[in-house]
């Protein structure tokens, strides 16, 4: 068995925020600004907006890991025909499945995959509204912990502006560092702080516009990954989902874009569904940018600044909650489309007795 090496980056990362602290506010603010200035009241007030900024840092890489991403509730079959059937749940008028037009299915957590989710090796279960698993934090990003992901890069991203630009005010008036030939030059560890400071600006900046981008579309780093790299669909090796239907599963890449599938209960006909390709370019989750930042971040503004300190529970929800909210995630735009290519016979149609 291969050793976890995931919490070396982590602790690597922790390291080099207690030395960012040692530098800035003991060499920097109490060496350089109390000691050889006499600014007291400057190093002060640079001291407790750093250690604010710090501890909101903390803080938020703390509730990243307590929280979690998020688990699902395991909830059975759905029964695709018409009447009820014993063991077998009401499926939503719209939900992603296969090509088949049978919703995908988790053989490990034993339930059917709902709320965008996706089985994550590294916490062994499957996780609603995967994102991806951040090497840097050492955990994986989901449903429950996003919005404090990006608050957590958001604070780092401030926390080194505010430290690049208060070192540099004062920088030219600290060369107190005197080298074996006699020379007064800028101390050596606050010449690592200014180019470690500038490199995470420049890879947050990047790393928050690429998520803000995500987010104002309602997608997810996973489904990026998806539409750059083709594959082929599999079904849940079960002898009932293979014998409600003889369709074979396709390569789910047409027209050169990689592509999923839906499936709409029919407006019309008892017993039917007809299932759709859909494309990345289609944004089928996209309820306007508006709507998509709230449902991260809060429906008050205010929220949005705030570190989400309690967990998504689906364990607690009702099935029929569950259902009603997995019917709310494809957007009435694409759903109204999708209604309208019914009425034109488009689609793959299947009716199940």
């Amino acid at each position: 068995m291969r050793p976890n090496l995931s919490w070396i980056i982590p602790i690597l990362v922790l390291l080099g925020l207690g030395y960012l602290e040692y530098i800035y506010a003991y060499r920097f603010c109490y060496i350089g600004l109390i000691r050889s200035r006499s600014q007291t009241a400057v190093a002060i007030v640079f001291i407790v907006i750093f250690n604010i900024l710090y501890c909101l840092i903390l803080f938020t890489w703390f509730l990243l890991v307590c929280l979690g991403p998020g688990s699902l509730k395991a909830i059975p079959l759905y029964n695709l025909g018409e009447g009820s059937k014993e063991g077998f749940l009401r499926p939503p008028d719209f939900f992603i499945c296969n090509g088949n037009g049978l919703p995908e299915y988790c053989s490990t957590c034993h339930t059917v995959k709902y709320d965008r989710s996706h089985h994550s090796s590294k916490m062994e279960r499957c996780v609603p509204v995967f994102d991806h698993y951040c090497l840097w934090v050492g955990v994986v990003i989901g449903k429950n912990n996003y919005k404090n992901f990006m608050l957590f890069m958001t604070y780092l991203f401030i926390m080194f502006i505010y430290v690049l630009i208060t070192f540099t005010i004062y920088a030219p008036s600290l060369r107190t560092y005197r080298t074996a030939t006699g020379q007064t030059v800028l101390n050596p560890n606050f010449i690592v702080m200014y180019i470690c400071t500038a490199f995470w600006i420049v890879m947050l900046l990047g790393l928050l516009i690429s998520h803000l981008n995500l987010i104002a579309s309602n997608r997810a780093t996973i489904d990026d990954l998806k539409n750059r790299r083709p594959q082929r669909e599999r079904l849940p090796n079960n002898d009932l989902w293979s014998a409600l239907c003889n369709k074979q599963p396709t390569q789910a890449v047409i027209g050169g874009q990689v592509a999923g599938y839906v499936s709409v209960k029919h407006p019309t006909l008892r017993g039917a569904r007809v299932v759709f390709p859909y494309y990345h370019s289609d944004k089928i989750y996209d309820h306007g940018w508006k709507e998509n930042m709230k449902a991260i971040f809060g429906n008050k503004y205010y929220q949005w600044v705030l570190p989400q300190i309690h967990s998504y529970r689906p364990q607690d929800q009702d099935t029929s909650r569950i259902i009603e909210s997995e019917d709310r995630l494809i957007c009435c735009r694409f759903k109204e489309k999708l209604i309208k290519r019914i009425h034109n016979d488009e689609g793959d149609l299947f009716v199940i007795e």
